[in-house]
This record gives structure tokens, C-alpha cells and sequence, in this order.
């Protein structure tokens, strides 16, 4: 519409907010624990805000400190920072940080929650790597595929007029998939955490993969792996050998 800008990259990321909140409203079966859902969805998505940004001003210091050097507009520089920048590893930290906090907070069974709201994750995230593919941000590798690609014109993040690897919306589709399986994991699974220790194995291997296609080199870069991929290695164990001693448990399908 003339004289609105809308920001596409914020209204795919409310958009997929509200989808997770839709989806919980229908998989909770009691008003009791559709409100806890609720309250604890709510508030992890701001604890997964700050842990998005938290590691995003970590991997990007070097960056920042030189902006800082070479600008005197130092209060446009921080509105800017605090407006854009979120590393998504930072993200799912937080939001697992805020279901224990607020399932401590009110005395509930974390596992009763875990199997319900970790879905959610993945979810919300395809929608948020869709808004990437159409801002341009978290952009491929240059290809020469003619049909597995896409050429930005006009993005002020992705090089334009180069044909780039879609990774983004790569990964929004192994998201979407990874949030049925998990969906149907937490209906059918007897140990409700199977659910997380899943996730923690299959994203961060998708992830693992997916960062060699990805062209944006603010990233943060040790030992000819990027910070994701540290990220990834270190929840792949954690979450096989959680996902080992779940399923070794009696009983446990």
C-alpha cells in the first residue's frame, strides 16, 4: 500500500508466532494446560529474543567495536543494533531456558510441557527463514544451478543480481517437516523428552549441513568452522546421549 512500509521479515516472524500459538491452543486438550502453554510460550519467546541477540552481539563484536570506531552517531548505531541482528542457536538457548524457568516457576512437570512446546521451535523458525529468503538475509553460496536458485535485485543484505544457493527456504522446509515428525513424536512417545533430545539431534545435523551453502560471512569463523556448526556438534552429543538414556529407560517406545 503507498506511504506503508511494512516490514515483511517481522510480519512472517508474527505470523509464525501466532501459528505456534494456534497450534498449542489445539494440542492442549485441558484449559489448565492450555493456559500454562500459553504463559510459558509467551514467555520463552522473549527469553529466545534475548538469547537471539545476546549470541549475535558475541559473534559480531570485532564488527561492532569498528562501527562504533567509525561513526559519531552513536545512538542510531545502537537503535540499529538493537532493531536487527539475531543469531538463531542464542534463540533456541533462551527458549529452553525460559520453559525451565517458568515450569519451575509454576511448579509443573517439565516433560509434560516439553513434548507440546518444543514443536514449536521449528515451526516458528520456517517462517522466520522465510522472511530471510525474502529480505535476503542468512543467503546461500553463489551457484551455477539454473533452477535451484535464486538472484536478488534489490536486497540490501544478499548480493545482487547473483545467483544464489536457496538456502534459507531450504531450511524452512526441513523445518516444517522436523515440526510434523515432532508433533507426531510427542502424541505417540510414552517419554515425553524424546521430543527435545530428537530435535537437538536432527536440527543441528540440518544445520550442520546447510551452513557449507550459505554465502553471509558474519558468522563468526574458529578452526575453519563456523559458530553454528561448534553449536551443532556440541547439541548433537548432548542430545544423543540424553536420547540414549531415554530410550534405554524400561518401558520406553
Amino acid at each position: 500500500m503507498a506511504g506503508i512500509n511494512i516490514p515483511t521479515y517481522g510480519l512472517l516472524g508474527g505470523a509464525g508466532f501466532f501459528c505456534g500459538l494456534v497450534y498449542l491452543l489445539l494440542r492442549c486438550r485441558e484449559k489448565m494446560q492450555r493456559e500454562n502453554a500459553v504463559y510459558i510460550y509467551v514467555f520463552s519467546a522473549l527469553f529466545a529474543m534475548l538469547g537471539a541477540k545476546i549470541l549475535y552481539l558475541i559473534v559480531s563484536a570485532k564488527d561492532i567495536i569498528a562501527a562504533y570506531q567509525s561513526t559519531t552517531n552513536y545512538l542510531g548505531l545502537t537503535i540499529e543494533l538493537l532493531r536487527g541482528g539475531f543469531v538463531f542457536y542464542g534463540g533456541l538457548i533462551g527458549a529452553l531456558v525460559g520453559i525451565n524457568v517458568m515450569t519451575r516457576y509454576y511448579g509443573l512437570v517439565k516433560n509434560d510441557y516439553i513434548s507440546i512446546l518444543v514443536p514449536c521451535i521449528p515451526l516458528v523458525h520456517a517462517f522466520g527463514r522465510i522472511g530471510c529468503h525474502v529480505v535476503g538475509c542468512c543467503y546461500g553460496a553463489p551457484t551455477h544451478s539454473h533452477f535451484f536458485q535464486v538472484t536478488y535485485q534489490d536486497s540490501i543484505y544478499a548480493p545482487n543480481n547473483v545467483a544464489l544457493v536457496p538456502v534459507q527456504l531450504t531450511e524452512a522446509v526441513i523445518e516444517f517437516i522436523l515440526f510434523i515428525t515432532l508433533v507426531i513424536v510427542g502424541i505417540k512417545a510414552k517419554e515425553k523428552s524424546l521430543v527435545l533430545y530428537i530435535y537437538l539431534i536432527a536440527y543441528p545435523i540440518a544445520r550442520f549441513a546447510l551452513e557449507y551453502f550459505r554465502g553471509d560471512e558474519i558468522r563468526g569463523i574458529f578452526a575453519g568452522l563456523s559458530t553454528s556448526q561448534w553449536i551443532s556438534i556440541m547439541l548433537v552429543v548432548y542430545g544423543g546421549i540424553r536420547l540414549s538414556k531415554s530410550v534405554g529407560k524400561p518401558g520406553v517406545k
